[in-house]
């Protein structure tokens, strides 16, 4: 599967899990991988690995070493912006006494 490809799937993917595309980013690059980025910290990064993880495709030779060619790799990540806007609502908490 190309890495185009692969971005599509996962973004078909995001889309029947209920998620809204405009929640996330996912690009290709030139180095055979793929970046999801969510561009909202409260929704939990487990599901969205556990989603996108399903296309990534990395070759290996019998002692574990990873094959150079026709590897996809899949990174999750947050978006800077969603961790600057989850870092304000959580101050903005604690400096209002909440503790939970």
């Amino acid at each position: 599967m190309g890495m185009s490809n692969a971005a599509q799937s996962i973004r078909d993917d995001l889309k029947a899990a209920g998620y809204s595309l405009k929640m996330f980013s996912v690009r290709t690059s030139r180095t055979s991988s793929v970046t999801v980025e969510i561009k909202d910290a409260t929704i939990a990064k487990s599901k969205i690995v556990a989603i996108a993880s399903r296309h990534e495709h990395v070759r290996r030779d019998e002692s574990g070493e990873i094959l150079s060619g026709g590897n996809t790799f899949v990174w999750v990540r947050y978006a800077s912006k969603a961790l600057e806007v989850a870092a304000a609502r959580l101050t903005e908490r604690l400096l209002a006494g909440e503790r939970e």
